[in-house]
């Protein structure tokens, strides 16, 4: 569990642990402007999405909601959320 993720534009890498190869990426499909923040949806095929909550009242965690839906807190996975770390 724990990958290094890197944001960048609309790409997301995950790293293995002290590695410089890409292990997976992602493309962030759409930015939703919501009422705490921002969410960041990423399309994982077949109807499916995934996305990261962005709280402007602690920008150092992205919690991840694995439905798509930037205002439910179904798919909320602990394991997959992101704390930034420099």
């Amino acid at each position: 569990y724990h990958f290094k993720v890197v944001f960048s534009g609309k790409t997301v890498k995950d790293y293995l642990p002290n590695s410089s190869k890409v292990y997976s990426q992602r493309t962030i499909d759409k930015v939703i402007k919501t009422n705490y923040g921002y969410y960041f949806r990423i399309y994982l095929g077949k109807g499916y999405y995934g996305g990261y909550r962005l709280d402007l009242k602690n920008k150092n965690t992205l919690v991840c909601i694995g439905n798509g839906d930037p205002y439910s807190s179904s798919g909320y996975s602990a394991t997959d959320s992101l704390v930034r770390k420099k």
